[in-house]
């Protein structure tokens, strides 16, 4: 009897040891799960190289699908106006509007929130979803009914738009390039930037290319002419056997040089074999034909 327990024992202390060991694998997949998921949400999204005109002059590419009215040239420097981190989206009351830029106050709010919302559904407490669950009952989040000015400050925007007035609220898109002086005091100074407008080309460049252009326009012709070519293989042995359509045809491109030397004698020759047959198209082409 003893000796029974002793081996239910053992079995007993198995089962639970591999129980152990599946938590502890558990774990362990979920933790490489949500360190996974931590890392591809960490990743910068929105952000491209921001070469200077110079690299564009010498045919870099901007890798961001995006059109050109986002390009702005900033200090010498090109940048995706809508992508770049370094662009801030501001909401800001016009203050004055000088030659060399717009002065803004430009208020910093955070929003007041009214009393929360309860349903009528009962659940258990906790999380639910990501709305707060207290007392059995889900709450929703709450309102904004409103917003308060923690901060405000002054800054001058360099490479607005014309057109504003003072007393506007305005919603714009600009970088901070550095601070400046100010009615002796020392405020931001923040650019929208200028429009980005390709330089023209370089006699160079419109060299290169030309010699590009032209290379192709040699490429597609020889890629064509070899396609006459088997055109005019491939019709010689049927033209002989007598299709009138193969004669015809084969009659025009030695008229025509397509895929061989021109021919004269040969094109009306096999233009009349295609004819004699009641070929039209061949009938056609030997009545156009220049003396």
């Amino acid at each position: 009897m003893k000796g029974e327990n002793k081996g239910n024992y053992q079995r007993f202390g198995q089962i639970v040891k591999r129980q152990r060991r599946k938590i502890r694998c558990t774990k362990f997949c979920l933790g490489v799960v949500c360190l996974s998921a931590f890392c591809l949400k960490a990743q910068p999204s929105g952000v491209i190289s921001v070469p200077t005109a110079a690299e564009l002059r010498q045919g870099a590419k901007i890798e961001a699908q995006s059109s050109q009215a986002d390009l702005v040239e900033v200090r010498d420097k090109l940048y995706n106006a809508r992508l770049s981190k370094l662009f801030k989206s501001i909401t800001a009351d016009v203050g004055a509007v000088y030659t060399n830029g717009v002065l803004f106050t430009w208020e910093q709010k955070r929003p007041i929130y009214g009393a929360a919302a309860r349903s009528d559904s009962l659940v258990s407490a906790g999380n639910f979803l990501g709305a707060n669950v207290s007392g059995g009952a889900l709450v929703h989040e709450r309102p904004i009914i409103g917003y308060e000015t923690i901060s405000s400050k002054h800054i001058l925007v360099l490479n607005f738009r014309t057109g504003v007035a003072s007393g506007e609220q305005l919603t714009f898109r600009a970088m901070q390039v550095g601070i400046t002086n100010f009615a002796e005091t020392t405020i931001e100074l923040w650019d929208c930037g200028t429009p980005f407008i390709p330089p023209p080309p370089t006699p160079e460049e419109i060299a290169v290319a030309k010699a590009k252009k032209e290379q192709s326009a040699m490429l597609a012709a020889a890629k064509a002419y070899q396609g006459q070519s088997n055109a005019v293989l491939w019709l010689q042995p049927q033209a002989t056997n007598g299709s009138a359509s193969a004669q015809g045809s084969l009659g025009w491109h030695y008229l025509n040089g397509l895929g061989c030397e021109s021919n004269r004698e040969l094109g009306i020759y096999w233009l009349k074999k295609a004819a004699d047959q009641g070929d039209f198209e061949a009938s056609n082409n030997l009545t156009h034909l220049k003396p």
